[in-house]
């Protein structure tokens, strides 16, 4: 096992001699059983075999080498080397069913997807699903540590470290009886549980010698030893389902025919433990006497030859303390720099030059089971197109070059990640050896990227917004200007076509004031309005934008007063009607909106806890679209979640309705079902009706003027022009500037002339 794990050579003699009397009287009860040549099996056995097809699955794992595991979908290791003698005498055909861990292979036992579990120890528990072959192998388990570990003294020195184990095993009960105070930690397999040991994840380990001696090999482990014998030892068994007594009694006979000659042959063949022989010791211990004698014969002509040798010695010893300080500094830097990898946060592969996984670190272990990873083509982790960017990588990839790009992986029982992902050769003597893949999951930073992106294009749409605004009301101001103007000059027959443009005019500036508040320019103010009045223009507004094939019915009940904001009302009606629209197939259905008081009881506490009890005025909106699944109207308030096809939808809708509900001190209730459509009902406390702003323009009477000097400012000629003609029809001298350096020169050279300055916030 080279120097990787040390171990004791006196408990494997105990093994060895334990293993070979148990052989010797299996082998014994064989003799007496079969004495007869041919089918080992009686007639009724024989013919309950052929019953079944003579076949029979075995379960295995991947991770009880040597023991039992499975390669190329055949049972392999010493269980491999049992169950093929079995297979030849008994002519009978074993089928490899392959499981993760050793705890599924027990939880398919017992559900009778396999037949038979090999190596196995009897206990009560599994004897109420399994039946067992006599005893034909033993297991000691051994305990590890690390090499610069803490002392040991005996098993209850374990007591308050962190002591590993492998899940499932029967050992697990014994040592939470042997080491109370230790805290027991269970691993899915032996290679998980060396791994963590060696790098101080867990302070101890207790494992079958046998298996840990493998994945030393197999992995390179460098810092483990055994530091004592733990004193429970496995009896092993063959298990069988218990409802077929007759499988157990053919196992039976298959085992006490593996003489004690092919026990010792199958045992050698995968545990390397070598043995202490006491008669070669006793021959070395003879020629050591023998020399000894011959070496005091010649002491005294060799003085002056040992004097040189002890100096040449000396240097030597030296040079090889100097040599084993260097070695163990490199030792240590090679752990440390394993040990960095092991933990690092960014994932880490090694893929061998045929392109398969030889290794991943711990946090490529936590995304992905390494049992689905190590030994698979690299490229199998990539979804899709990305299976042919990795392989372009790799076949393309020369010394000292670096591949860098973004792969989607597929991870079992989640969704696709991103990861951002560099690919290194790695240079051989004379051509590349292999390569070395990090990575780094990128999917919620880009996700927060491109929320990041959406809001700035909804800021740069809001100045965008907010610019218009601005343009579009300076022309509405000369409109209502010269059309309150020309109420005075034209025909009183005429007065309602001037009512119509100034009605009309009103409107584009109720429009201006809603753009504005979009483009948070206005944030709006609330005041006493009447609900059903606010509804009515929202819906207004919402029959010009959704197409003729939606039917929009209304029923708005009157003296609906509450201190709300008439804008954001609008705004409501207009998101929930535009969402309404897109939940309906091939953009046909009813839209109904409805508005009436409702009278908040106890009853209503469970779904509208924020409410006060008493009179609210509710606005119903009732659609029979598609509907929403339970979690979509989860997550239907939340910012920038959709549903909907991307380019369709901001995610913004609903979460604006519910500020805008939350800051009217209001409530929402949904009900909705995939298939039925979607109700909303939005509460807002109701005011007594005589509250309620009246929205007439009043008439007013202007002051007029009787040669006052005004100086009007204004960047705009339009309004110049309309602003200074009524101006200068109501009696005032006008100065008009559209520069406002020109108008401040104005007033520094005549600062007594004018009466009055009128310009605009900028």
């Amino acid at each position: 096992m080279g120097n990787a794990v040390a171990y004791s050579r006196v408990p494997s003699i105990m093994i060895r001699v334990l293993f070979l009397l148990l052989s010797a009287s299996v082998f014994s009860l064989s003799l007496a059983q079969d004495s007869e040549v041919g089918d080992l099996l009686n007639p009724d056995l024989r013919a309950w075999v052929d019953e079944r097809g003579g076949v029979f699955r075995v379960g295995t794992d991947s991770g009880y080498r040597p023991y039992v595991f499975s390669e190329g979908g055949q049972i392999q290791g010493m269980a491999g080397d049992y169950f093929e003698l079995l297979s030849d005498r008994l002519d009978i055909t074993f089928l490899t069913v392959e499981y993760e861990n050793f705890a599924d292979i027990l939880d398919a036992a017992r559900d009778r997807e396999i037949d038979i579990v090999p190596f196995l120890v009897d206990d009560p528990v599994r004897s109420a699903y399994l039946n067992f072959t006599p005893l034909f192998f033993n297991i000691f388990d051994r305990i590890f540590m690390r090499a610069n570990g803490i002392d040991f003294e005996d098993v209850s020195s374990l007591n308050g470290l962190r002591v590993g184990y492998v899940e499932g095993y029967v050992l697990g009960n014994g040592i939470e009886e042997d080491i109370p105070d230790a805290e027991i930690i269970a691993y899915p397999s032996e290679l998980m549980a060396m791994r963590a040991l060696s790098i101080a994840n867990i302070d101890a380990l207790i494992a079958d010698l046998g298996v840990v001696s493998y994945y030393v090999q197999q992995e390179n482990i460098t810092n483990l030893q055994v530091v004592g014998d733990y004193s429970y030892a496995d009896d092993q068994s063959i298990g069988s389902r218990s409802d077929w007594p007759e499988l157990n009694a053919i196992l039976t006979v298959g085992i006490n025919t593996i003489t004690p000659e092919e026990h010792a042959e199958i045992f050698e063949r995968w545990i390397s433990i070598s043995d202490f022989n006491a008669e070669s010791a006793n021959q070395l211990l003879g020629w050591l006497s023998l020399l000894l004698v011959i070496g005091m014969l010649f002491a005294f002509g060799s003085l002056v030859w040992v004097y040189s040798l002890k100096r040449q010695v000396a240097r030597r010893t030296l040079a090889l303390e100097s040599e084993l300080h260097e070695r163990q500094k490199v030792e240590a830097e090679n752990y440390r720099l394993a040990t960095a990898v092991e933990q690092s946060a960014e994932y880490v592969l090694i893929i061998n030059k045929e392109g398969n996984v030889e290794y991943s670190n711990l946090a490529f272990f936590r995304l992905n089971a390494a049992i689905d990873v190590l030994g698979k083509p690299f490229v199998d982790l990539a979804i899709n197109e990305n299976k042919k960017v990795l392989y372009s990588a790799l076949s393309n990839l020369k010394a000292g070059e670096v591949w860098r790009g973004k792969i989607f992986l597929d991870v079992p029982g989640t969704n696709e990640i991103h990861v951002a992902m560099t690919i290194t050769p790695i240079q051989g003597e004379s051509a590349t050896d292999g390569y070395v893949a990090t990575g780094r999951d990128i999917s919620h930073e880009e996700a927060l990227e491109q929320k990041l992106r959406h809001g700035e294009k909804l800021s740069a749409l809001g100045t965008m917004a907010g610019g218009i605004a601005h343009d579009f009301n300076n022309l509405l101001v000369p409109i209502l200007g010269f059309t309150d103007l020309l109420r005075k000059d034209v025909d009183p027959n005429s007065h309602g076509l001037l009512d119509a443009i100034n009605s009309a005019a009103r409107r584009a500036q109720d429009l201006v004031q809603r753009i504005l508040v979009f483009s948070r320019q206005n944030e709006g103010s609330k005041e006493s309005i009447d609900l059903a009045i606010e509804v009515n223009e929202g819906l207004t507004f919402l029959r010009s934008l959704l197409p003729t094939t939606i039917e929009i019915r209304s029923d708005l009940a009157s003296e609906q007063t509450i201190l709300g904001d008439q804008t954001q009302i609008q705004q409501i009606i207009l998101n929930l009607g535009t969402n309404a629209s897109d939940a309906m197939v091939d953009e046909r259905g009813i839209l109904e909106i409805i508005l009436d008081t409702y009278e908040v009881t106890i009853a209503d506490a469970s779904s509208l806890p924020d409410l006060k009890l008493g009179r609210h005025s509710r606005v119903l909106v009732k659609d029979d679209g598609t509907g929403m699944t339970l979690d979509q109207q989860k997550h239907m308030f939340d910012p920038y979640y959709t549903s909907k096809p991307s380019g369709k939808g901001t995610g913004l809708g609903l979460a604006s309705v519910h500020g805008i509900v939350k800051t009217h001190d209001g409530a929402i209730r949904v009900t909705s079902s995939v298939g039925k459509g979607t109700q909303i009902e939005l509460f807002f406390p109701q005011l007594p009706a005589t509250a309620a702003k009246i929205n007439e323009v009043e008439r007013q009477q202007f002051p007029r003027g009787n040669g006052e000097q005004v100086l009007l400012v204004d960047d705009d000629e339009l309004v110049l022009d309309a602003v200074g003609y009524m101006l200068g029809k109501l009696g005032y001298e006008v100065t008009m500037k559209s520069c406002p350096l020109e108008a401040l020169d104005t007033v520094k050279s005549s600062p007594d002339i004018f009466e009055a300055i009128l310009t605009d916030l900028t």
